[in-house]
């Protein structure tokens, strides 16, 4: 059992970052909203990486800082305004998530889905390392923390139709369209 922990630790501090030479102390998490084409949204960084981004309507706590010019802020409202003018295609932000083991599988093989294109759950749960697991890695689809910058929007049913997003069926079907992505409208 020791083992199996030391091995899933190793694999956790590969994906989340942690204050540089803090093993465990409290970091400070600041946060900062953007209007879009989309809606208002608000994203929360750490000192190092960028650890959430809540979509309009979404719930969320106002339990950070507000501080718009943190760096790592300014750097990700940039690149979602470049996203949502169609001159940016892919993100290049440091990123930090804390998850299962399939989670962290899926939300890292969401990344590698490009823009215009999407996939099936089967697809990204074949591309997460689990070909079983499809409704477990919708499930940590639908938990994505970092929606649009891990494009959990481009993930659709087999069959081709929209299927479920946290933003609402509508907001994915809208930033669907605005990459030109093929996908049925069903009923």
């Amino acid at each position: 059992m020791f083992g199996r922990f030391d091995q899933e630790l190793r694999y956790y501090s590969k994906k989340f970052v942690t204050c540089p030479g803090l093993r465990y102390a409290y970091c400070m998490d600041y946060f900062d909203g953007l209007a879009t084409a989309i809606g208002r949204i608000h994203i929360v960084v750490s000192e190092t990486a960028l650890l959430r981004v809540y979509l309009p309507g979404e719930t969320w706590s106002e339990r950070y800082l507000r501080k718009s010019d943190h760096p790592l802020i300014v750097r990700a409202k940039d690149e979602l305004r470049e996203y949502f003018r169609g001159e940016r295609v892919a993100f290049d932000l440091p990123l930090a998530y804390e998850g299962t083991a399939l989670q962290c599988a899926t939300w890292s093989a969401l990344a590698e889905v490009s823009f215009g294109s999407t996939r099936s759950y089967a697809q990204l749960a074949e591309r997460a390392g689990s070909p079983r697991a499809v409704r477990a890695v919708a499930s940590a689809v639908g938990k994505n923390p970092l929606p649009i910058i891990l494009p959990c929007h481009r993930i659709i049913r087999a069959d081709g139709s929209l299927g479920a997003y946290a933003g609402g069926s509508a907001l994915k079907k809208k930033l669907l369209e605005r990459e030109g992505a093929v996908f049925q409208v069903r009923s």
